[in-house]
């Protein structure tokens, strides 16, 4: 029951307790027992929760003496005869407090002489006095001892309560790790002391019995680790198996069976920072936090690269739902709306206690957990409607569906044996089915709550199915136990192409074949598998960096949907990821639901700001690339698409940075090799920032010059440096160019004026700007040219409609879109053009050139950061957009990038069909 429902009863019985104990004198004789009988107002074995004559040492005299009450880390108590000085007795126990440790040191002091309480707040700084009498008026002091106010009633959010659980977990682990307990008996134990935590604060059994029970061991932690590991021993052993003469403290523990305590470990050596910090664990309120953040407590006990090397980052609790509500929760809850009779509510309700659920990936379980939260919900409204349609019939019922516990075991058919997961490493596999134990446990505690009797599932029955493993190197037909797996969601691994181990690369091989050669990431594995596996009606949805939706990648998607006849049902387009985890990783993700039902709505979630709540439409059809549009290949071309000039990238150096001078590096030189040799250069950096950087340029030395040249020991230096580097190269080409290192390692330099484009945008800027140079500046291999591009290219490929193309089909350097020849600009579907809509786009491009010279000492950077881009400039971009686009559709509205990436699709469609 909730504090609230307990409050009436709590009174009744502190008025009793009152009349009972009034005109009694006497501290010796009844003082213990005048405390074991307030405990029993609140339903608390004194014995389980606190100790009397706690020995403690005097401040001012250093003398030793005992209080006559502690209750570790929360209450103190001094007793005295009747008419005893209780401003002195308050002193005293202020006195004793210094000598106890931070665990053990308590937050309320009370004095009492059976007639008067004198409490003292030690957290608010308030005091208060009453008489026995008024003890029922004054109960609220120690509600606390009925509602569960432990650490945690002070944090303003849930995050900076989450936040201090994992640090609590982090400091218990550091200290075990400091004494060389082994990795793997450490991380059970420590799965067992979070289990033990939460059972504390959540009625598994009497509350606080397992802090008290760690009070009792030695100060200087000598006994903890045998103290627990008798108490481990006691919770996976049944109550008829256990001894008769065991200890009353340890024999009030409940039976919880399943698979937490069932292996025996090593004992850690624990020592007195152990204990301490084990009671900052106990003394935190578990009953607040939600076990969907234990991954967050598993990740602050991970170091960083074993994160990087099995690609770890915890989902939020906002981004599962993201997930999980299209896949299978909102279609749930709409059918439970429908149910409007008591066999729908019923078919319903077998629909929900025959569904199975995978995550493949689980981690510590976040997916896992919260689903089956929110289908232990549904099946609680679910009775809650089935028990009014009965009682509106008159029929026969359970009486309140849940008067008897036996009856609650009938009615609640969900269970955890409906869950599965697959997890590659030991512990977070451990954490998620603690995890999932718990939430069950919490679920079971709103039956409670619900129907007016005390539910619960321990012994633990039925478990969840997790299994540790390699996901990619495991059959999943043998982990649905005969059954076919409904649900398939999670969120695989965030590891690049780049970052790939040789055991990863081996495992794409194995699942993906021939298509495991390209350039994509671990995740596409999953992606694989979970097409391999599906059934007819099975539904999947995993999170992913958005590169799986973008250039190289989306294609192999393409292709894997296209080789299954699979379908994205539903996608969110990028949006900024967070996690539970302190330290979020710093990635942009996708959501992409899919199946092999060829029918039914689609939804597609796009984010206006990849921070920002998202915007859910409905679609006739979602492709790899997350657009409105057929699931078409977009295929690398050597040629642009429309009749437009060639994009070319400039040329490389590849000298080691001999060829290449910083202004100082240059102005070192003679004055005529400055003159005549040397130009500037403009890599993308420099083209963006407008840097200055300058470079050799000796392609039109002729050998007699040269001689000259190499007369300067700087440039003779340079020379040699840039031969040596190239004849090093293990690549053929690049040695044999070992014998000119006077010239670039390949010569792309533009004849006559060029638009130049940086081989990379930014996610900063509203579009990756480009600029108008002349010949004389070489460009590197950074920085992409079209050669005598007219104003109305250039308008084109400054509008929101290219960028839009660039980011869904290009590559991604981390997160900033590449304008790549080949995947993005000669695959482009450039407008057919009439002189009229020429002359509008150049006008317009015209307009932005004009208003860029208004600013002549910004770079195009700072011109074009989202944050900073001078409002002219965003009203002439805004200009200039409007004509490209009244150039592909006079008439449609093209003011968001989905509707944008829509018609280029079906206009890269069509053209791409009339050249085949």
């Amino acid at each position: 029951m909730t504090a609230e429902i307990q409050k009436p009863a709590i009174r009744r019985r502190a008025a009793g307790f009152a009349e009972r104990w009034g005109g009694t004198t006497s501290e010796s004789a009844e003082k213990q027992t005048f405390w074991n009988e307030f405990f029993e107002i609140f339903g608390l074995d004194r014995k389980l929760t606190g100790q009397f004559e706690r020995h403690a040492k005097r401040v001012s005299t250093g003398g030793v003496g005992a209080m006559d009450m502690l209750m570790p880390g929360e209450m103190a108590v001094e007793h005295k005869s009747a008419d005893k000085d209780l401003d002195a007795a308050m002193e005293q126990l202020l006195d004793y407090l210094p000598s106890l440790s931070d665990a053990e040191s308590p937050w309320l002091l009370v004095v009492c002489d059976f007639a008067t309480f004198y409490i003292d707040n030690l957290r608010t700084g308030q005091s208060v006095r009453f008489p026995l009498g008024g003890l029922a008026e004054h109960i609220e002091e120690f509600w606390w001892l009925a509602g569960h106010e432990k650490i945690g009633d002070e944090f303003e959010s849930e995050e900076a309560l989450n936040f201090t659980a994992t640090l609590l977990m982090r400091d218990l682990h550091d200290n075990l790790s400091d004494t060389g307990y082994p990795d793997h008996a450490r991380r059970v134990w420590l799965t067992r002391v979070l289990f033990c935590a939460f059972a504390d604060d959540t009625a598994v059994w009497d509350r606080n019995l397992f802090m008290t029970y760690v009070d009792q061991s030695r100060e200087d932690g000598s006994d903890l680790g045998g103290h627990l590991a008798t108490l481990f021993q006691v919770l996976n052993t049944p109550d008829g198996d256990r001894s008769a003469g065991l200890d009353e403290h340890l024999a009030a523990f409940t039976y919880i069976n399943g698979d937490i305590f069932a292996e025996s470990i090593r004992l850690p050596y624990c020592n007195e920072d152990i204990r301490s910090a084990l009671l900052e664990v106990c003394r935190f309120d578990w009953s607040s936090i939600s076990p969907a953040i234990f991954g967050s407590l598993f990740q602050e006990v991970m170091t960083p690269l074993e994160r990087r090397e099995i690609g770890a980052h915890y989902t939020s609790e906002q981004n599962i739902l993201r997930a999980i509500r299209p896949l299978f929760l909102d279609d749930m809850e709409a059918e439970l709306k429908r149910a409007d009779t008591l066999p729908k509510l019923e078919a319903f309700h077998e629909r929900l206690a025959t569904a199975t659920f995978m995550d493949p990936a689980c981690g510590c379980g976040n997916f896992l957990v919260v689903s089956y939260r929110e289908l232990r919900r549904l099946e609680l409204e679910t009775i809650r409607a089935m028990q009014g349609k009965r009682a509106s019939r008159r029929s026969g019922t359970i009486r309140t569906l849940g008067e008897r516990a036996a009856s609650l075991d009938l009615i609640l058919r969900i269970t955890l044996d409906q869950f599965r997961g697959i997890e590659i490493e030991e512990f977070p596999a451990r954490i998620a089915s603690t995890a999932l134990y718990l939430a069950d446990h919490i679920a079971n505690r709103e039956a409670s709550r619900e129907f007016g009797d005390y539910y619960q599932r321990f012994p633990i029955e039925r478990s969840p199915h997790i299994h540790i493993g390699n996901a990619l190197d495991m059959d999943w037909d043998d982990l649905g136990e005969g059954q076919e797996i409904d649900y398939v969601f999670g969120n695989p691994p965030f590891v690049g192409f780049v970052l790939r181990t040789q055991s990863q690369k081996d495992d794409l091989v194995r699942v993906l074949g021939d298509q495991a050669s390209r350039r994509v990431d671990y995740v596409f594995g999953w992606y694989a598998k979970a097409l391999d596996y599906a059934a007819d009606n099975t539904r999947c949805a995993f999170v992913s960096t958005n590169s799986v939706t973008q250039g190289e990648q989306a294609a192999v998607l393409t292709r894997l949907f296209q080789d299954h006849a699979a379908n994205v049902r539903f996608a969110h387009r990028t949006f900024a990821w967070k996690s539970e985890a302190r330290g979020r990783a710093n990635v942009h993700v996708v959501i992409i639901g899919f199946d092999q039902i060829p029918t039914g709505r689609r939804v597609l979630v796009e984010y206006p700001e990849i921070d920002a709540e998202g915007e859910q439409r409905d679609v006739k059809q979602i492709n790899s690339y997350l657009v409105e549009a057929p699931n078409i290949l977009i295929m690398r071309r050597r040629k642009p698409l429309g009749d437009v000039p060639e994009l070319r990238i400039g040329s490389k150096p590849n000298d080691a940075g001999n060829l290449l001078l910083s202004p100082d590096e240059r102005h070192s030189l003679p004055q005529w090799i400055q003159d005549r040799y040397t130009r500037k250069a403009c890599g993308g950096r420099e083209l963006l920032n407008d840097l200055e950087r300058w470079c050799l340029w000796l392609a039109d030395a002729s050998p007699k010059e040269l001689r000259e040249l190499r007369k300067t020991k700087a440039i003779r230096d340079r020379l040699e440096g840039v031969r040596k580097h190239r004849s090093a190269s293990p690549n053929k080409q690049t040695q044999a160019t070992a014998a000119t290192p006077a010239l670039f390692w390949n010569n792309k330099q533009p004849k006559s004026r060029f638009l130049a484009a940086p081989e990379t945008g930014s996610e900063a800027r509203r579009i990756a700007p480009m600029t108008y140079l002349r010949p004389t500046t070489i460009i590197t291999n950074t920085v992409y040219s079209i050669e005598e591009a007219p104003h109305w290219l250039f308008g084109i490929l400054q509008s929101a409609m290219f960028d839009s193309w660039m980011r869904a089909v290009g590559g991604r350097f981390k997160n900033d879109p590449r304008i790549s020849p080949g995947a993005v600009y000669n695959t482009f579907p450039f407008p057919k053009l009439t002189q009229p809509r020429i002359d509008e786009i150049e006008l317009a491009a015209s307009q932005v050139i004009e208003v860029r010279s208004d600013f002549p000492e910004s770079s195009l950077a700072d011109l074009y950061h989202r944050l900073s881009m001078p409002p002219s400039l965003v009203k002439a971009h805004d200009a200039l957009d409007r004509a490209v686009e009244r150039s592909y559709s006079p008439r449609r509205l093209l003011d968001t990038e989905a509707r944008r990436l829509t018609l280029l699709f079906d206009e890269y469609q069509e053209l791409t069909s009339a050249t085949q």
